[in-house]
């Protein structure tokens, strides 16, 4: 299973993924979505393969998303329907390999704001470098 590149867990109730998560070093796509996730555990920062990241319709907040900056490979970030999410990070914000920043459907996000993410990436880093939350 250590060479394993791809793993999906939708809908499966979780609230914590166990920290060995962080030993799928060549994990590349990593879908969670529609479980109950309130916390990313601190090992995540070693899925130095992850490019393509479904963190969708989960609990997470700001807090839960900064071991993300870790991820030098990550391309595709989807954070939507996050019941809880009021900031994306702006160290997440910033990171140069991110393509794709999807947060629809979270109702409390403030930042960066919704007009600036539908405007891509690009948008999403000059927002992030000029303004401070």
């Amino acid at each position: 299973m250590s060479k394993l590149k791809r793993l999906r867990l939708y809908s499966n109730n979780l609230e914590t993924l166990p920290e060995e998560i962080g030993d799928l070093r060549y994990l590349e796509r990593l879908s969670v979505y529609g479980n109950n996730l309130q916390q990313l555990p601190r090992k995540f920062r070693h899925l130095n393969s992850l490019t393509i990241l479904r963190l969708g319709g989960n609990c997470l907040s700001q807090d839960d998303l900064k071991v993300i900056r870790h991820l030098a490979r990550l391309q595709q970030l989807y954070l939507r329907e996050n019941q809880y999410l009021r900031k994306i990070p702006r160290a997440v914000c910033q990171m140069e390999t991110l393509t794709v920043i999807n947060a629809d459907d979270c109702d409390q996000l403030q930042s960066p704001p919704a007009r600036i993410l539908e405007q891509g990436t690009d948008r999403v880093r000059r927002y992030a470098r000029s303004h401070d939350w």
